[in-house]
């Protein structure tokens, strides 16, 4: 779980809820820059999993867990989650997509636009 301290109050991010049984989540940068913007969408992302036949069973957006400095046009830690059948896992890995388990800090939240 991600803890963050400021001000003296510790806040703790969401702990990252378990995928069903027999269901995988990966995921990808958005690859927005502070204070630019920019990045890819939540369909840009989603399409090489379609492309690729993968059946795509949900989607979430989230934080990798990763602590950027606060400077315009750096980094942000902002991700698309996607819910994949297990079988899947390989394909989406080929894909260049990141499994979310083996990211610890990272956690999930409701997407805020597309």
């Amino acid at each position: 779980m991600a803890i963050a301290v400021l001000g003296g109050i510790a806040l703790a991010a969401p702990p990252t809820p378990t995928p069903r049984p027999g269901t995988v989540q990966v995921f990808k940068a958005r690859g927005e820059r502070q204070c630019l913007g920019g990045g890819k969408t939540i369909a840009q992302l989603r399409k090489p999993l379609k492309r690729a036949g993968l059946t795509v069973l949900g989607t979430a957006c989230g934080s990798n867990g990763l602590v950027f400095p606060a400077t315009c046009g750096a980094d942000t830690s902002r991700i698309v989650v996607f819910t994949l059948p297990e079988r899947q896992i390989e394909a989406a890995l080929k894909l260049g997509y990141a499994l979310l388990s083996d990211w610890p800090d990272a956690s999930i939240s409701p997407c805020d636009k597309p």
